[in-house]
């Protein structure tokens, strides 16, 4: 079906016409740039352009899912200081304060309570009093 299709079944007030015309152009423009993405990934994966400045040797230029790692790498290595560098790592910090507030409990007794919990809330225990204990060695 195409874009006329959809224009005709508009017209005509079809409404089951409509919505299958509709999704039929949708996913043919869909595959269409999936597989010009496909295309351009297979293309430059492996690619490297040379780049030559006066003067010097020609050095191949790095692939830019490469060059995307190693930003995101000094990005965060500029953000976490040696001092500091728990606090950067921590996602959602006053997560496990706000989940305690919420019980009614104390943070520790919290963490304490849940250590032992699978998944997200277990994981924000075990943290939390590691972290408790590293304080308390300081």
């Amino acid at each position: 079906m195409s874009t006329r299709d959809l224009i005709n079944a508009i017209e005509a007030g079809d409404a089951t016409g409509i919505e299958n015309a509709f999704n039929q152009a949708m996913a043919t423009k869909v595959s269409e740039k999936l597989e010009d993405m496909r295309s351009d990934v297979a293309q430059n994966m492996f690619a490297s352009e040379e780049v030559v400045e006066e003067g010097t040797e020609p050095k191949k230029k790095k692939p830019k899912w490469l060059e995307d790692a190693e930003k995101n790498a000094e990005e965060r290595e500029g953000k976490l200081s040696e001092k500091n560098w728990i606090a950067g790592a921590i996602k959602h910090p006053g997560a496990e304060t706000a989940a305690a507030k919420r019980a009614g409990e104390s943070t520790h007794d919290y963490e304490e309570k849940h250590k032992h919990d699978s998944g997200t809330a277990g994981k924000r225990a075990r943290l939390g009093l590691t972290l408790a204990k590293i304080n308390k060695k300081k």
